[in-house]
């Protein structure tokens, strides 16, 4: 009596491959779900179709017992810290939801000015000037102000700018303005990079690139900034 063992686990196993290659369109949670069950089904299919002269052995079947409860609990853990993660972000938004209506620092060379409310800013300076020099332009592209903030050494220079013209008589009226600040070294002048002022608008759940930061809608610019992107909060 010949009996057709090979085969018909070799079918079975065929039919969960691709059950596997067509499960692996859908999401992850059903992927973790259908592996688990899979493998058990794969168990006893070998254990229906074995050779009853050539049983498997107890070594063996503890064995695949072991590895279904491995697989198991790497997937239960894989959802636990998933769900973590997510609490762990919602938190984050809560936390971050206290900023909106202040002003943070972001990098960027534009800023909203009023009377009522001086640009502060930091510039970011990679080596030591012997000037440094900040120009302001409103939004016509005319040149509005022009001052010197002198020598400095390596690192970040706060400064504030109250809204005046070079002369320091004329209050500018409320409007966005660019700042742009440039080093005087080795005899040439260094555009350097500016961190200004914006009020926080609402704060939302980065997407994409930026799935794990907390985004910034601040006024003034049209992308949000990454939380982890601010310079300082003011």
């Amino acid at each position: 009596m010949s009996i057709g063992t090979d085969n018909t686990a070799g079918d079975a196993m065929s039919r969960l491959a691709i059950g596997q290659r067509v499960d692996a369109s859908k999401g992850d949670k059903t992927r973790n779900e259908m592996g688990k069950n899979e493998f058990l089904e794969l168990m006893i299919a070998q254990m229906e179709n074995q050779d009853p002269l050539q049983p498997q052995g107890n070594t063996e079947f503890i064995a695949q017992l072991a590895q279904f409860s491995s697989l198991e609990g790497m997937q239960n853990l894989n959802e636990t810290v998933n769900q973590f993660g997510d609490m762990m972000r919602a938190s984050q938004v809560v936390q971050a939801s206290t900023m909106i209506g202040r002003d943070v620092q972001v990098q960027g060379d534009t800023a909203y000015f009023t009377a009522q409310k001086p640009v502060a800013g930091t510039i970011e300076l990679p080596s030591s000037t012997s000037n440094l020099l900040m120009k302001v332009y409103n939004q016509a592209g005319e040149l509005v102000d022009s001052s010197s903030l002198g020598s400095h050494e390596a690192g970040d220079v706060p400064f504030n700018w109250v809204g005046v013209d070079e002369t320091g008589e004329e209050l500018m009226p409320a409007g966005f303005y660019r700042f742009e600040v440039t080093a005087e070294q080795d005899g040439e002048q260094t555009a350097l990079t500016t961190y200004l002022g914006a009020q926080v608008g609402s704060v939302t759940m980065g997407s994409g690139a930026n799935a794990n930061d907390i985004m910034l809608n601040v006024v003034g610019l049209d992308e949000p900034v990454a939380l982890s992107s601010v310079k300082a909060i003011n």
